[in-house]
């Protein structure tokens, strides 16, 4: 409960630089053109790669036997011997996928089909991410109290909630902004209540191998989030509902992994 009161109380943190990067990104735009983006986006990685370059080793003794492919294979495979980390991992996995999948599509369908301009869809994605932050909030608090798994429960919900309350919206022909950005904040608030939690459980098992696991969980998380990135784009065709499809899928799949790896979790 602790590692995921803090990765939580991380969450909140890391939160607020999406929910403020977007408009600026949009004043820039108007400004200086879109090519400015990049020019700052380079500018924060150097500064970047230069304190990381300040920050001191914390390996003490560096062993040279895991810095070896095969090595590295063998310490992977041996983190399925626990299968807490497929439970907890494929939630994390879920939840990520269906926000992607909204960082993919979203500004094709809410500048594309509802006609928002940069800056105002700056604000639109900076509305979601506080949903983000609250979920984060409330794990940090509840995360003491109630658990890990607790804690969970009510982000899954939330998760199923959002994708289904969009989904249903564009079924019923409601085309409007808020019936994009609304649902996709309480999805993201079930994401920064699912996703602190579930990296705690991942990498609880593995206190001496915590970071072999982050990695493992990290690449299955961003290949798999990538790929329905990558279906969403191509199924965006003047209509949102793809996009609030696949958000649904997500959310109902992460509640369905979560309500049927009870034993696995509680073992």
């Amino acid at each position: 409960p602790r590692a995921a009161e803090e990765l939580s109380r991380m969450g909140t943190i890391m939160g607020l630089v999406p929910a403020i990067a977007p408009v600026i990104g949009g004043v820039l735009e108007r400004q200086f053109g879109w090519r400015a983006s990049f020019l700052v986006t380079t500018v924060f990685a150097m500064a970047l790669a230069g304190l990381v370059a300040m920050l001191p080793e914390t390996l003490k003794a560096r062993g040279a036997a895991v810095t070896s492919p095969l090595a590295l294979v063998r310490i992977y495979v041996g983190l399925f011997d626990r299968p807490k980390i497929i439970a907890y991992g494929g939630l994390m996995t879920f939840c990520y996928a269906g926000l992607f999948a909204f960082i993919s599509g979203s500004s094709f369908v809410l500048q594309n089909i509802y006609g928002l301009n940069e800056l105002v869809y700056g604000f639109a994605f900076g509305a979601v991410v506080i949903g983000y932050v609250a979920g984060t909030m409330i794990g940090t608090r509840f995360s003491g109290r109630r658990g890990i798994d607790g804690t969970i429960a009510i982000g899954v919900v939330a998760l199923a909630a959002g994708g289904l309350v969009m989904t249903g919206l564009m079924l019923a022909g409601v085309k409007h902004p808020l019936a994009v950005v609304l649902p996709m904040a309480v999805y993201t608030c079930g994401v920064g209540m699912t996703m602190p939690q579930s990296m705690a459980g991942a990498l609880m098992p593995f206190p001496d191998r915590a970071g072999a696991a982050s990695s493992l969980v990290g690449f299955v998380q961003m290949l798999f989030a990538a790929t329905i990135g990558i279906l969403v784009g191509h199924g965006i065709q003047g209509s949102a509902l793809p996009l609030a499809l696949a958000i649904a899928a997500m959310g109902l799949a992460a509640l369905a992994l979560f309500l049927g790896t009870k034993r696995i979790r509680a073992a």
